[in-house]
């Protein structure tokens, strides 16, 4: 009872914070990792554009306490009172009805809305369940933004294609099922596989490059003239390279011999 208050508190707190902050601002708050968390986090992302948690060194381990930290205000046209109310944002599953722990995010999708335009689609996805290709995030310059604003990711026969070759993350088809739930290892293999797979993207533009210079200029067979020049501009710098170390020998037995 006391972290479901606690959470309820926060709740309330982030209500009045959309009331006050300007676009891009921050809040914080201290909560309590309980059952009810996750659905203070899915509201949270709701409205900020990043959300953090984080546990400072003065936290005892022992201790469930946590901080949120949520920069970026979005400060959306139009937010639904649901999405604040505790009634429905923290509401409790029912294991009767067959409900999971998932379900209390899912009843929270779309209560979110923006000012609609002419086309009758949000201005903003924000509230909505967003999935994308494998292949975005793995072309994408800011993976950041992909890791954060997707709840799933899915693989194409393209995707699959591309990965191959590359050192498979295990798990990988359960991973991209839900972001949301992956943790540190989850991330760290996931940016390691685009890491790879834009190494190797590079290394082919390079040869491609390469080889498209080399179609450019092609080179031509040498004459005998210019074989000789390149001979003897190798003797020439070979002489100066020996000159050059006798007088470094020459050197240092001048010092010897002054000690």
């Amino acid at each position: 009872m006391d972290a479901y208050n606690q959470i309820e508190l926060s709740l309330h707190a982030m209500k009045l914070a959309t009331e006050t902050l300007r676009r891009g601002g921050t809040f914080i708050t201290k909560v309590f990792r309980s059952k009810d968390y996750n659905a203070l986090m899915y509201v949270a992302n709701q409205l900020f554009a990043k959300v953090e948690s984080n546990k400072p060194q003065s936290s005892r381990n022992t201790s469930a306490e946590i901080f949120m930290v949520c920069t970026g205000f979005k400060a959306p046209d139009f937010i639904d009172p649901k999405l604040l109310d505790p009634k429905y944002a923290l509401e409790e599953v029912e294991e009767d009805n067959g409900g999971t722990s998932t379900d209390k995010i899912t009843s929270l999708k779309k209560l979110l809305t923006t000012k609609r335009n002419r086309s009758g689609y949000s201005e903003d996805n924000a509230g909505l369940y967003a999935e994308c290709d494998l292949m975005e995030f793995l072309n994408s310059s800011d993976p950041h933004l992909y890791l954060s604003g997707f709840n799933k990711f899915t693989i194409s026969e393209e995707a699959s294609e591309a990965i191959k070759g590359l050192k498979q993350v295990k798990g990988l088809d359960e991973i991209v099922k839900d972001i949301k739930v992956c943790g540190r290892k989850e991330f760290s293999d996931l940016l390691r596989l685009r890491h790879d797979f834009n190494k190797r993207m590079d290394s082919a533009r390079k040869e491609e490059k390469q080889k498209k210079w080399e179609e450019d200029h092609p080179q031509q067979e040498k004459t005998a003239a210019d074989l000789e020049a390149e001979v003897d501009k190798e003797l020439e710098e070979t002489i100066k390279r020996v000159e050059r170390n006798k007088k470094r020998e020459a050197k240092k037995l001048r010092e010897r011999d002054l000690k």
